[in-house]
């Protein structure tokens, strides 16, 4: 008899696995969704960066030899961050001939 229901007994236990795997997905999800600790941090943080950023607003005027690696190393300790600058100050750096934004001229006052 057993012999003859092995295929019933096999696709009852593979049901049953599957079924355990699915309710643990389903909780899993539910916890996540049910855990705000993690949203509240991610505000938190967000709230404390944009205090920070108008805190540090800072301005500088141009001088003859300055150039936005060189702000950004001395304002933000990475040269890399240049673009951050030129984010901040839309219609004050202007256009190499191939296309870039990066020129920046003195006397020119930028909000770093």
């Amino acid at each position: 008899m057993i012999k003859q229901n092995i295929g019933y007994i096999i696709s009852g236990i593979i049901i049953l696995i599957c079924l355990a795997i699915i309710y643990q997905k389903f909780s899993y999800n539910q916890k996540i969704l049910n855990d705000t600790s993690s949203a509240k941090t991610t505000r938190e943080e967000i709230q404390e960066n944009i205090k920070e950023s108008k805190a540090t607003t800072q301005k500088h005027m141009i001088q003859k030899g300055d150039t936005l690696w060189d702000l950004s190393v001395k304002y933000y300790g990475d040269g890399t961050k240049y673009p951050e600058i030129i984010k901040k100050n839309p219609s004050k750096t202007f256009k190499f001939s191939d296309g870039r934004e990066g020129l920046i001229y003195p006397g020119t006052e930028l909000e770093i």
